[in-house]
């Protein structure tokens, strides 16, 4: 089968096309709304590191990197989660589970923190069903790295973190992604109706949301070719009538 023929294979399987693609939408429409919607509160942290002049930058730099990766890392233990649980904002511990692997998992999805670079930054976000509580868990993190940084590097002063980008909240729900899973849904049902045409051409192997159907037809429609054949046969049969008509005019 060459590309028009597929071309115009699909232009007769249309309805497959616009069931398939309705299917996944629908689909994706119940996946996305059976999810909580979650906010999403950011930061960004600064860490310094304090260095004699005459320091070579790249070792300065690689210092930066190294100290900010571990840093980073330590967000998502349960060392951590404790700390941050405890620093004396209106955290509900409820949202969390007692047993430790259940409580760390859903700390994992709940807090993130990635280096920036080599430059000594991370940026750390909280998604949460509240955005209030996606707000206070932020401001906590940001506490526990500010005020105990040291006990995770072992570098005392020579280290210090400040806040370079305030908290902020989302005012829009940033999980799940409506717009993505329907761009996604959308995509995946043109392409398997596609996939399914070109393997399951015949006619038989068709999806049809509706049908059509019009007097002076016996049958249904079943694709273009058979309304084609429709207008030959009304086209034939008013021929047909007017030439007897014309006929007893004449007797």
């Amino acid at each position: 089968m060459d590309l028009l023929q597929f071309i115009k294979l699909v232009g007769k399987r249309k309805q497959t096309v616009i069931t398939v693609v309705i299917l996944f939408l629908v689909i994706a429409v119940i996946f996305t709304f059976a999810q909580p919607f979650k906010y999403a509160s950011e930061t960004k942290i600064l860490v310094i590191q304090n260095f004699p002049q005459g320091s070579d930058p790249y070792a300065v730099s690689r210092s930066n990197q190294y100290l900010s990766s571990v840093l980073a890392r330590i967000v998502n233990t349960n060392l951590f989660y404790n700390e941050v649980i405890n620093s004396g904002f209106n955290i509900k511990k409820n949202y969390f589970p007692e047993n430790v692997e259940k409580q760390i998992r859903l700390w994992d999805k709940t807090v993130s923190a990635r280096t920036i670079g080599d430059s000594g930054l991370i940026s750390i976000k909280v998604v949460h069903p509240d955005k209030y509580q996606s707000d206070q868990i932020l401001r906590g993190v940001n506490h526990v790295f500010k005020t105990n940084h040291s006990f995770y590097h072992g570098l005392g002063d020579q280290v210090s973190i400040k806040t370079v980008d305030q908290p902020y909240t989302s005012d829009w729900p940033v999980e799940p992604n409506i717009v993505l899973n329907l761009m996604l849904a959308l995509a995946f049902g043109i392409v398997f109706s596609f996939s399914f045409i070109f393997l399951f051409p015949e006619e038989k192997f068709s999806f049809k949301m509706f049908s059509s159907q019009q007097k002076g037809f016996t049958g249904k429609y079943t694709n273009v070719e058979d309304i084609d054949l429709e207008k030959e046969y009304d086209h034939s049969k008013n021929i047909e009538y007017k030439i007897r008509k014309y006929s007893t005019s004449e007797v």
